[in-house]
């Protein structure tokens, strides 16, 4: 199953930055992405529950010191934001 993944504008704006920082390379978050909508719970992804403020969310590792924040939506589809 593939998943649709939407990135919201606080996400771009961020990738934007740490790109610009050059703590991540656009190939790091691409690959990440293509994985996300390929199976957001393999194990390179290290995919799991948060707690706290973000209670219901799940996060997924880029590399050691970036990490996406998601959660599943039920549209048409399953997505991912």
């Amino acid at each position: 199953m593939s998943y649709k993944v939407v990135a919201s504008s606080l996400f771009i704006k961020n990738t934007k930055k740490y790109i610009k920082q050059q703590k991540i390379s656009p190939e790091e978050i691409e690959n990440t992405i293509n994985t996300l909508k390929e199976n957001p719970n393999t194990s390179s992804l290290k995919t799991h529950k948060l707690r706290g403020k973000l209670l219901g969310s799940y996060g997924c590792s880029v590399n050691y010191s970036i990490r996406i924040v998601f959660s599943y939506q039920n549209f048409d589809e399953e997505s991912i934001i």
